[in-house]
């Protein structure tokens, strides 16, 4: 794979799963965000409305971090 940043959809039976590849080996990690900070709420709002979530390494470089949003149960 070489994009820099790849995202995908995929829909399942009520269900969306969005994977986001990018070149970075840095895992994501939440909370690391100030209140007066402009950036790095996203991992936040991620783990708030997915049902599940989670990353690993992706083929070549870099990382992949998944997420399936649903209707809640």
């Amino acid at each position: 794979m070489d994009k820099l940043v790849l995202v995908q959809f995929e829909l399942v039976p009520g269900l969306l799963r969005i994977e986001v590849h990018d070149a970075s080996d840095a895992l994501p990690v939440a909370g690391r965000s100030g209140a007066e900070d402009e950036s790095g709420r996203g991992l936040l709002l991620v783990e708030r409305l997915a049902l599940e979530w989670g990353c690993g390494p992706r083929q070549g470089v870099g990382k992949r971090v998944w997420a399936v949003c649903g209707p809640a149960e």
